[in-house]
């Protein structure tokens, strides 16, 4: 990280997987820009904005460390639970 290419690699395969299976001719491939990166460091932020997701920071007893007023990410929550808050993004 920041490179993005492990984000690139898992969403191809989640895409060729889901053209694989059943009723898959139906099957629209995912873009980057429909999905969420979520992530505690600048790294997985920027590597997530670098690929073309949507991104979250996730704050927890991290947040005096990081500092995520000067993150770049769209979404800044304080645990894995706060997320359904935002997924309808």
């Amino acid at each position: 990280k920041p490179n993005p290419e492990c984000y690139i690699t898992a969403l191809n395969e989640i895409n060729n997987i889901a053209g694989h299976l059943p009723g898959g001719s139906t099957f629209s491939a995912i873009a980057p820009t429909e999905t969420l990166i979520v992530g505690e460091s600048d790294s997985s932020i920027s590597a997530g904005r670098a690929f073309g997701a949507h991104t979250c920071c996730v704050t927890g007893d991290w947040s005096t460390v990081l500092r995520p007023s000067t993150m770049t990410a769209e979404f800044t929550v304080k645990s894995a639970g706060e997320l359904r808050g935002i997924l309808a993004f």
